[in-house]
Formats: C-alpha cells, sequence, structure tokens
C-alpha cells in the first residue's frame, strides 16, 4: 500500500487509523477511556505505510479527536511505536469535522485518511481538492 507521491502533506487520524482498530464509543467516555486508548498497537499497514511516505520525503500531520488535554499521552504513544510524524493536532470531539478542516486547510494537506465516515463525507463536501481515504480500504 502506498499513498500518491505527489502528495507532500499526508494528514492522519490517530485512533482507529494508526491506532488498531476499536468499537466506536459513546463521545462522553472518550474523556474517561483516553489514558486506556495508549495501550492499543499501532495499525501495522497503516505504520508500514507511513513509514515509507515520511522516509520519501512527506510530512505526516496527526489530527485526532482526542481532547487537547491528552496531546503529551498521544506523543508518548507516538514515541512508543516509533511512528513518524512532524505535527500532531488534538482537536477534542466537539465539532470534530469542522475542526479536522481547519486544520487541514491552515497546514494546507493534500491527502486525509479517518476511519470515520461522517469525518470523510464533510471534508469531501467542504474541501474537495484533497483527498480523503478510508484506511480499511487501504489495507
Amino acid at each position: 500500500m502506498r499513498i500518491n507521491s505527489k502528495v507532500g502533506i499526508l494528514g492522519l487520524d490517530l485512533d482507529n487509523t494508526v491506532t488498531f482498530r476499536i468499537k466506536l464509543l459513546p463521545w462522553w467516555c472518550s474523556g474517561f477511556l483516553s489514558p486506556f486508548l495508549t495501550i492499543l498497537p499501532p495499525n501495522k499497514p497503516i505504520l508500514k505505510m507511513i513509514r515509507e511516505f515520511k522516509k520519501s520525503g512527506g510530512k505526516i500531520i496527526i489530527i485526532s479527536s482526542r481532547h487537547r488535554f491528552f496531546t503529551k499521552l498521544s506523543k508518548l504513544w507516538l514515541r512508543r511505536y516509533k511512528v513518524p510524524y512532524d505535527k500532531i493536532r488534538c482537536v477534542g470531539f466537539i465539532d470534530r469535522s469542522r475542526r479536522k478542516l481547519q486544520v487541514i486547510q491552515t497546514e494546507k494537506i493534500n491527502c486525509f485518511i479517518d476511519d470515520d465516515k461522517v469525518t470523510r463525507n464533510f471534508l469531501k463536501e467542504n474541501e474537495p481538492s484533497i483527498e480523503i481515504l478510508n484506511p480499511f480500504i487501504m489495507v
């Protein structure tokens, strides 16, 4: 699995995309369970793909729906599993699709990978110039 070489900046969701797939939780559980999300293993095919992308000179920005209070914990997880990235932005769960779009536009991301269908559809409607991918179709 490879990302198009023309993609200069790749955006990635964290949970259920870079991390191993988990069942979706109600939004109110995420604050309580976020510390436990750090024990999840990485999604190995996605991890391999982003390592190859980074080696080819691409830039990687992780945009997560985790609350910003969990940014440090997320960075620890990324370091533990040697996930290459240039930036991480935790935008929170409330209005996450719009907040992810703002980061995508600000950072000039060319391609974004997210497991959430609602977010993918929102991004396709509001930023049709970027490639939006489902991680489960890619693997």
